[in-house]
């Protein structure tokens, strides 16, 4: 399954996105073509100062969500 492993981007800390289709339909009831609707997993990349009263909290951000590639509407997951 993508996402699994660390890209070469997230290895070096950087930003980077990773898109995979899914069987799952938009709610809009768009009709794309290619199949479904994109997982979307994006990595901020390494977080400086995420540091409250002293102690780090969190060291990336890491988001997910998918997105129709039609009409561009977004489900959070």
């Amino acid at each position: 399954m993508p996402g699994t492993t660390l890209s070469e981007r997230q290895r070096k800390g950087l930003p980077s996105t990773e898109k995979t289709r899914t069987d799952t339909e938009c709610p809009q009831g768009c009709a794309d073509p290619m199949g479904g609707m994109r997982r979307v997993v994006e990595h901020t990349g390494d977080i400086r100062y995420a540091e409250i009263y002293g102690e780090v909290v969190a060291d990336e951000r890491v988001e997910r969500y998918l997105e129709c590639g039609i009409c561009g509407w977004v489900v959070d997951l």
